[in-house]
Protein backbone atom coordinates (compact mmCIF):
# COMPACT_ATOMS: atom_id res chain seq x y z
CA UNK A 1 0.00 0.00 0.00
CA UNK A 2 2.85 2.39 0.76
CA UNK A 3 4.17 2.01 -2.78
CA UNK A 4 0.77 2.99 -4.22
CA UNK A 5 0.56 6.01 -1.94
CA UNK A 6 4.05 7.11 -2.96
CA UNK A 7 3.23 6.58 -6.64
CA UNK A 8 0.00 8.53 -6.31
CA UNK A 9 1.67 11.45 -4.52
CA UNK A 10 4.07 11.84 -7.43
CA UNK A 11 1.85 10.76 -10.32
CA UNK A 12 -1.16 12.91 -9.43
CA UNK A 13 0.47 16.35 -9.76
CA UNK A 14 2.94 15.39 -12.49
CA UNK A 15 0.44 13.61 -14.74
CA UNK A 16 -2.15 16.32 -14.06
CA UNK A 17 0.30 18.99 -15.19
CA UNK A 18 1.34 17.04 -18.29
CA UNK A 19 -2.34 16.51 -19.13
CA UNK A 20 -2.95 20.26 -19.37
CA UNK A 21 -1.43 20.34 -22.84
CA UNK A 22 -3.63 17.70 -24.54
CA UNK A 23 -6.65 18.82 -22.48
CA UNK A 24 -6.25 22.38 -23.75
CA UNK A 25 -6.02 21.13 -27.33
CA UNK A 26 -9.12 18.95 -26.91
CA UNK A 27 -11.15 21.81 -25.44
CA UNK A 28 -10.06 24.19 -28.21
CA UNK A 29 -10.99 21.68 -30.94
CA UNK A 30 -14.36 20.81 -29.41
CA UNK A 31 -15.34 24.29 -28.22
CA UNK A 32 -18.62 24.35 -30.14
CA UNK A 33 -19.38 20.70 -29.29
CA UNK A 34 -19.40 20.38 -25.49
CA UNK A 35 -21.06 16.97 -25.72
CA UNK A 36 -17.79 15.64 -27.14
CA UNK A 37 -15.57 16.68 -24.26
CA UNK A 38 -18.20 15.88 -21.61
CA UNK A 39 -18.63 12.46 -23.22
CA UNK A 40 -14.89 11.83 -23.04
CA UNK A 41 -14.90 12.88 -19.39
CA UNK A 42 -17.85 10.62 -18.58
CA UNK A 43 -16.09 7.68 -20.25
CA UNK A 44 -12.82 8.35 -18.40
CA UNK A 45 -14.59 8.64 -15.02
CA UNK A 46 -16.46 5.40 -15.65
CA UNK A 47 -13.15 3.74 -16.55
CA UNK A 48 -11.61 4.95 -13.27
CA UNK A 49 -14.56 3.63 -11.27
CA UNK A 50 -14.34 0.25 -12.98
CA UNK A 51 -10.58 0.06 -12.37
CA UNK A 52 -11.12 0.91 -8.69
CA UNK A 53 -13.27 -2.19 -8.39
CA UNK A 54 -10.64 -4.52 -9.85
CA UNK A 55 -8.68 -6.02 -6.96
CA UNK A 56 -5.31 -6.21 -8.67
CA UNK A 57 -2.13 -4.24 -8.22
CA UNK A 58 -1.94 -3.29 -11.90
CA UNK A 59 -5.48 -1.87 -11.90
CA UNK A 60 -4.77 0.18 -8.79
CA UNK A 61 -1.53 1.43 -10.33
CA UNK A 62 -3.46 2.45 -13.45
CA UNK A 63 -5.92 4.38 -11.25
CA UNK A 64 -3.10 6.21 -9.49
CA UNK A 65 -1.57 7.16 -12.86
CA UNK A 66 -4.85 8.15 -14.55
CA UNK A 67 -6.43 10.10 -11.68
CA UNK A 68 -4.40 13.30 -12.31
CA UNK A 69 -5.20 13.62 -16.03
CA UNK A 70 -8.89 12.77 -15.51
CA UNK A 71 -9.24 15.32 -12.73
CA UNK A 72 -7.40 17.95 -14.80
CA UNK A 73 -9.74 17.27 -17.72
CA UNK A 74 -12.84 17.51 -15.50
CA UNK A 75 -11.91 20.84 -13.94
CA UNK A 76 -10.71 22.36 -17.21
CA UNK A 77 -13.95 21.34 -18.94
CA UNK A 78 -16.01 22.68 -16.03
CA UNK A 79 -14.48 26.16 -16.26
CA UNK A 80 -14.44 26.06 -20.06
CA UNK A 81 -18.14 25.20 -20.09
CA UNK A 82 -18.99 27.95 -17.60
CA UNK A 83 -17.10 30.50 -19.69
CA UNK A 84 -19.35 29.78 -22.69
CA UNK A 85 -21.83 32.57 -23.41
CA UNK A 86 -24.12 30.00 -24.99
CA UNK A 87 -24.89 28.31 -21.68
CA UNK A 88 -24.25 31.03 -19.10
CA UNK A 89 -24.78 34.72 -19.93
CA UNK A 90 -21.97 36.91 -18.61
CA UNK A 91 -24.28 38.63 -16.10
CA UNK A 92 -24.85 35.32 -14.31
CA UNK A 93 -21.32 33.92 -14.47
CA UNK A 94 -20.14 35.12 -11.05
CA UNK A 95 -23.29 33.89 -9.32
CA UNK A 96 -23.11 30.56 -11.15
CA UNK A 97 -19.46 30.09 -10.20
CA UNK A 98 -20.19 30.98 -6.59
CA UNK A 99 -23.12 28.61 -6.17
CA UNK A 100 -21.54 25.77 -8.13
CA UNK A 101 -18.25 26.01 -6.27
CA UNK A 102 -20.06 26.17 -2.92
CA UNK A 103 -21.89 22.92 -3.71
CA UNK A 104 -18.67 21.29 -4.96
CA UNK A 105 -16.83 22.44 -1.82
CA UNK A 106 -19.46 21.12 0.57
CA UNK A 107 -19.73 17.77 -1.20
CA UNK A 108 -15.94 17.53 -1.51
CA UNK A 109 -15.35 18.35 2.17
CA UNK A 110 -18.21 16.40 3.74
CA UNK A 111 -18.53 13.50 1.28
CA UNK A 112 -15.46 11.45 2.26
CA UNK A 113 -16.35 11.64 5.96
CA UNK A 114 -19.92 10.52 5.32
CA UNK A 115 -18.72 7.66 3.14
CA UNK A 116 -16.20 6.53 5.75
CA UNK A 117 -18.85 6.68 8.44
CA UNK A 118 -21.23 4.67 6.23
CA UNK A 119 -18.63 1.96 5.63
CA UNK A 120 -17.75 1.82 9.34
CA UNK A 121 -21.41 1.63 10.38
CA UNK A 122 -22.21 -1.08 7.82
CA UNK A 123 -19.36 -3.28 8.87
CA UNK A 124 -19.50 -5.59 11.83
CA UNK A 125 -16.01 -4.37 12.79
CA UNK A 126 -14.58 -7.44 11.10
CA UNK A 127 -12.27 -6.89 8.17
CA UNK A 128 -14.56 -8.83 5.84
CA UNK A 129 -17.54 -6.68 6.83
CA UNK A 130 -15.61 -3.48 6.11
CA UNK A 131 -14.47 -4.82 2.74
CA UNK A 132 -18.00 -5.86 1.81
CA UNK A 133 -19.40 -2.48 2.90
CA UNK A 134 -16.69 -0.67 0.94
CA UNK A 135 -17.30 -2.69 -2.22
CA UNK A 136 -21.05 -2.23 -1.86
CA UNK A 137 -20.58 1.51 -1.56
CA UNK A 138 -18.22 1.58 -4.56
CA UNK A 139 -20.80 -0.32 -6.62
CA UNK A 140 -23.52 2.16 -5.63
CA UNK A 141 -21.26 5.06 -6.60
CA UNK A 142 -20.51 3.34 -9.91
CA UNK A 143 -24.23 3.03 -10.62
CA UNK A 144 -24.62 6.76 -9.86
CA UNK A 145 -21.62 7.54 -12.04
CA UNK A 146 -23.20 5.54 -14.86
CA UNK A 147 -25.70 8.41 -15.15
CA UNK A 148 -22.88 10.76 -16.26
CA UNK A 149 -23.45 10.13 -19.98
CA UNK A 150 -26.83 11.86 -19.63
CA UNK A 151 -25.10 15.28 -19.62
CA UNK A 152 -23.32 14.81 -22.98
CA UNK A 153 -26.50 13.32 -24.41
CA UNK A 154 -28.51 16.34 -23.23
CA UNK A 155 -25.93 18.74 -24.71
CA UNK A 156 -25.88 16.83 -28.00
CA UNK A 157 -29.68 16.87 -28.30
CA UNK A 158 -29.79 20.56 -27.34
CA UNK A 159 -27.22 21.41 -30.00
CA UNK A 160 -29.09 19.38 -32.59
CA UNK A 161 -32.35 21.12 -31.75
CA UNK A 162 -30.71 24.54 -32.05
CA UNK A 163 -29.20 23.57 -35.41
CA UNK A 164 -32.62 22.47 -36.66
CA UNK A 165 -34.20 25.70 -35.45
CA UNK A 166 -31.50 27.70 -37.22
CA UNK A 167 -32.10 25.81 -40.50
CA UNK A 168 -35.84 26.46 -40.27
CA UNK A 169 -35.21 30.21 -39.88
CA UNK A 170 -33.12 30.25 -43.07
Amino acid sequence: AAAFVATFHVAFPVSGFIATFPVTAILERTDSRPHVYWGAIAASILLLHLLWLVPSASAQLAVSLLFGPVRCFCWAAYFHFLASDVFYPQGYLARTLGYNNLVIGVIGAVGPYLLSQRVAAASSSALEGETDAYLSLRLHLLVGTALLPLLPLHLFLRGRRKDQEARVRL
